[in-house]
């Protein structure tokens, strides 16, 4: 979820427990999730589950200054205690940060006839290259001057273990300018 957060009406009684800095967030990821079981039960019900692929991803890091509130309950001998959380996975930096915490985001698909379940790829990818991918997935093609530096990656969510098409990707939020080129960046 993205800041500024709301507290979502249907969502106000789940968390009662929690500190109230903290209330927001979670109803915020509470109403994120139950969303998102709403569309993949859309799909169920129309018969098109399985041949949809459904992405979900994220646009940057974490906010250092939210990543430094946001702490998870964690419910041990009938009592919560709280550990501070951020999203960058393990690694060191926020948002605007030239560090991987900052430049790395979640990029989850779910095509049940296409993708195996639980498998990893670690091949760069941008998100400008959804738009070819998704034009390729349907049978299309992109003209350059629609996507110029889109590249697929359908080839990706079939095999994993292949190799990536991307080599390099250009970077810049309100921050530093970055260029990742392989494993250099």
């Amino acid at each position: 979820v993205h800041t500024p957060l709301s507290v979502i009406p249907d969502y106000i009684e789940m968390y009662s427990d929690i500190d109230s800095e903290f209330h927001k967030y979670f109803t915020s990821m509470s109403a994120m999730d139950h969303q998102i079981g709403r569309i993949r039960q859309e799909l169920r019900d129309l018969g098109i589950a399985d041949n949809t692929i459904v992405v979900f991803s994220s646009d940057n890091g974490p906010n250092k200054k939210d990543a430094e509130k946001i702490y998870v309950p964690e419910l041990q001998d009938g009592r919560f205690y709280y550990t501070r959380i951020g999203s960058p996975g393990g690694y060191a930096g926020y948002k605007r940060w030239e560090y991987e915490g900052g430049l790395r985001v979640p990029l989850i698909a779910r095509w049940p006839r296409v993708i195996r379940p639980g498998s990893q790829c670690g091949s760069l990818v941008g998100m400008k290259d959804l738009m070819a991918t998704f034009a390729e997935l349907a049978g299309g093609k992109i003209s350059t001057q629609d996507a110029p530096d889109s590249i697929s990656f359908a080839k990706l969510l079939r095999d994993p273990e292949a190799k990536g098409t991307r080599q390099d990707l250009i970077m810049q939020s309100v921050g530093p300018f970055v260029v990742r080129d392989g494993d250099w960046k």
